[in-house]
């Protein structure tokens, strides 16, 4: 998985002649550019990628003040007008596109949070081979704390120069004698708060009212998973990457549960044809995540044992397999069949909102549910649809557990896992209108067994390619039995993880979660 950052924390209060010893480093084709700045806004994080960190930093100096937003999927530098707020608020930046992409990454998927420290930081700029500024450092005091910190960003797509440069760092410390610890300043920061990093996890969000239509809702849903669904397509053509490909995946998987879950909403429009290409593309990106996951695991030991040629021929093997699927991948996202997908996704997002502006639809055939307490149609109140559509898929989740713990087998618990999934985005989907205390209690409990059941299927998928792999390459499964007695050591933990998490669903515990989450009252 692509990185472009790299923090640490360091002991050393000799600050600048780290600075004079990092600025020789023989990485960079020329002397790094130093110049002494205060960094006054620290971190902010993508959670919805998961391990995707994106940073934001406000650099000040005599020279001016500038707002730099870098990750995975940006770099940009802009001047700013000094910031006398602890916030920063997207609104009031000057650079458009800049403001553009911190609305959408702070509205998406992060929390925006300064601090107030005060730092005297310096900074070293890193230039490739071809004279580019590829990456920055910055080494900073943090007084309060009593501590040092370092921050490597590199712009993304220069992967293997931030390795470089990385790796270059951790020597010259070494060098220097100088003790360097794994963390992140901003970790500090959040324990004083007594927050963590959890705190500023995202999830899929609505902004609903318990009185709009469900077909509403779920209109405004769909655009805006055409609209993830888009931009990560751009993004894995042209830079191929774990993220934006599992980012891609969700929004898919997501609608594709949408289209299952809520098919009422979607009165007498016609579906079937984008549910199979929903599936069709879902199936696509599927060799390339389970292919990824595999790299990363052999990848990992390959580190760890490097005299074994057979792990390291098996890992070559994957990599080389990895960037070719994405090549085939790029065949079909964008292409344009591609393209019509996405024309008709938004077609359908306006369909499903155009369905409030009557009383009717086509054929005359009346909307309107006789009683919501039995029905869901189009224009059934989505918190009415929140309490039938919720219970319904519940009751079908908690028989579909009964049968796993009957017959526990990896088809069984596939389906399980699917059932679950299911159950999770329609949850979060009617969040907004759920009982909030209540509902975030009930995705926690759905999310813990999903994490279970999703780990033995990613163990289990990875023996099975594993062992294709060591067949295709002529590699003896005895030369690497390391990597098979890992991955069984996963299933059994997984499959504990199961067997504690699966005791929620005797029945009524869940079912009475359902009931609390959606407000449901005997009468």
């Amino acid at each position: 998985m692509a990185s472009s950052r790299f923090s640490f924390l360091y002991t050393c209060k000799d600050a600048e002649a780290i600075v004079n010893t990092i600025s020789q480093l023989p990485v960079p084709s020329h002397p790094g550019k130093i110049r002494h700045s205060n960094v006054k806004l620290l971190d902010t994080f993508d959670w919805a990628l998961d391990a995707s960190q994106t940073m934001l930093l406000v650099d000040e100096s005599k020279s001016g003040t500038q707002v730099i937003l870098s990750g995975s999927r940006y770099f940009m530098v802009a001047p700013v007008q000094p910031l006398e707020s602890e916030w920063v608020l997207p609104g009031f930046l000057p650079n458009r596109f800049l403001r553009r992409h911190i609305s959408e990454l702070s509205a998406d998927r992060a929390l925006l949070v300064q601090s107030a420290i005060s730092t005297t930081s310096y900074q070293i700029c890193f230039f490739n081979s071809e004279g580019l500024a590829a990456s920055i450092l910055w080494l900073f005091h943090v007084p309060e704390f009593g501590r040092c910190a370092g921050l490597l960003v590199s712009k993304h797509g220069y992967r293997s120069f931030h390795q470089k440069v990385e790796s270059a760092l951790r020597d010259s410390f070494k060098g220097l004698k100088v003790r360097v610890e794994p963390g992140d300043i901003f970790d500090l920061v959040l324990n004083t708060q007594n927050r963590s990093r959890g705190d500023y996890r995202s999830k899929f969000s609505l902004d609903i009212e318990p009185l709009s239509y469900g077909c509403m809702a779920l209109g405004q849903a769909l655009a805006s998973e055409q609209r993830r669904v888009k931009k990560n397509a751009l993004w894995i053509k042209d830079h191929p990457d774990a993220e934006f490909l599992h980012d891609f995946r969700v929004a898919l998987r997501r609608t594709s549960s949408f289209m299952k879950s809520l098919e009422p909403l979607m009165g007498p429009i016609d579906i079937s044809w984008f549910r199979t290409e929903l599936k069709l593309f879902i199936n696509l990106t599927s060799p390339v995540r389970d292919l990824e996951n595999l790299e990363g695991f052999v990848a990992k030991h390959a580190k760890s044992r490097p005299f074994n040629g057979d792990i390291a021929l098996l890992c070559s093997r994957i990599t080389a397999d990895v960037s070719q699927s994405y090549a085939d991948l790029s065949t079909s996202i964008p292409s344009e069949r591609f393209e019509h997908l996405l024309s008709s996704w938004s077609n359908l997002a306006r369909s499903c909102i155009a369905l409030t502006l009557g009383d009717s639809i086509s054929d005359g055939i009346p909307v309107l549910a006789s009683d919501p307490r039995e029905s869901v149609q189009p224009k059934t109140k989505v918190g009415d649809c929140a309490r039938i559509l919720l219970i319904d898929s519940g009751a079908t989740l908690i028989k579909r557990a009964m049968k796993t713990k009957r017959n526990r087998t990896p088809e069984s618990l596939h389906k399980l896992r699917k059932e679950t999934k299911t159950f999770r985005y329609l949850l979060e989907f009617f969040e907004p209108v759920l009982e909030p205390d209540q509902a975030r209690l009930c995705i926690g409990s759905i999310k813990k067994l999903q994490d279970a059941l999703g780990n033995y299927q990613d163990a289990f998928v990875q023996v099975q390619l594993l062992e294709n792999l060591c067949d295709k390459c002529q590699v003896p499964k005895e030369n690497v039995i390391v990597l098979f007695q890992e991955l069984e050591k996963s299933q059994q933990t997984a499959i504990a993880n199961y067997v504690r998490e699966i005791k929620l669903f005797s029945g009524p515990s869940l079912f009475h979660e359902i009931q609390l989450a959606t407000g449901y009252r005997k009468k």
